[in-house]
């Protein structure tokens, strides 16, 4: 969040006296600027390694071509439709975190221990 809010309101995050410096180094796209979003990318990642794989790949992939698309030449429109894509993808991946499944057949426990949607 620190690297977008620096990268595309950097007047809001100038005007916070402790931020000027580190979000001048996150312009600068340099070895700070690349930390600055991979760090937390990668963690992101790590931390929801539990969902459903094919969802966490599409996450990783959205924040690559993020990444990608900041550090290489290329248009700002891709750019901001990787960033699009990765927003859709961690939406759907929080979404999973909360969505209880259904039980297969009345009276089955679901993966979360609960019979027929009441907790055990």
């Amino acid at each position: 969040v620190f690297h977008c809010a620096a990268m595309f309101f950097a007047e809001w995050v100038d005007a916070v006296p402790s931020l000027e410096e580190p979000a001048a180094s996150v312009r600068a796209l340099g070895t700070v600027s690349q930390a600055a979003y991979w760090v937390p990318a990668v963690l992101l990642v790590v931390a929801t390694r539990r969902v459903w794989p094919p969802a966490l790949a599409l996450m990783g992939l959205a924040l690559a071509g993020v990444g990608a698309t900041m550090l290489w030449p290329f248009e700002l429109s891709t750019h901001l439709g990787w960033i699009a894509a990765a927003v859709v993808a961690i939406a759907a991946v929080a979404a999973g975190f909360v969505a209880r499944p259904a039980p297969s057949e009345p009276g089955a426990r679901s993966s979360r221990g609960h019979r027929d949607g009441i907790p055990a």
